[in-house]
């Protein structure tokens, strides 16, 4: 390998990363044809159509000349990739210097496992809530608590306070 290769490699991080996690890839877990390839994993137009940018563009990037891409074409290409979250991040420090923004993801529920370890906590209530406040689960010992909450907020609804105000009106005017 002649010197000034080795020397581009070394400082074309962000062409090697991508490159690698390129090649890791299954061609046949996205639809693509599998037949005679002459690259391991997808090729990179596959990931440029994944990612909706110019193949070229791409092919840029990965050699080094596209000059630094911006955060929404490295989160595209991050989701065509299918990168996980801390490969995400290195993705942005290699190829902007800084991590990606925080994204609030909304969630709706938690894994089997962590219900499990709440779920073990049951002497003790335990809620897990999102960034939010959104509460998302809770263990058994909770559960009950949570039901009186919303049975009291259902009893609230249907039997509505006196208006106080109106009612102190009356009296003043009577």
């Amino acid at each position: 390998m002649p010197q000034g290769t080795a020397n581009k490699e070394t400082t074309n991080k962000l062409g090697t990363f991508l490159r690698d996690r390129r090649m890791r890839l299954d061609p046949a877990a996205f639809g693509f044809a599998t037949g005679r390839r002459r690259t391991q994993g997808l090729r990179r137009e596959e990931v440029a159509q994944r990612a909706n940018i110019s193949p070229t563009w791409y092919t840029w990037l990965e050699q080094g000349r596209g000059g630094a891409p911006s955060a929404d074409v490295l989160n595209r290409i991050a989701t065509g990739l299918m990168l996980t979250e801390p490969e995400r991040e290195h993705l942005f420090m290699l190829g902007l210097g800084r991590p990606p923004e925080v994204r609030y993801r909304n969630v709706d529920s938690v894994t089997p496992r962590l219900q499990r370890v709440l779920d073990a906590l049951d002497p003790s209530p335990a809620i897990i809530k999102t960034a939010t406040w959104d509460v998302v689960a809770w263990n058994p010992c909770r559960r009950g608590d949570v039901d009186r909450l919303f049975q009291a907020a259902a009893r609230a609804a249907q039997h509505p306070a006196p208006d106080v105000r109106q009612s102190s009106r009356a009296r003043r005017a009577g």
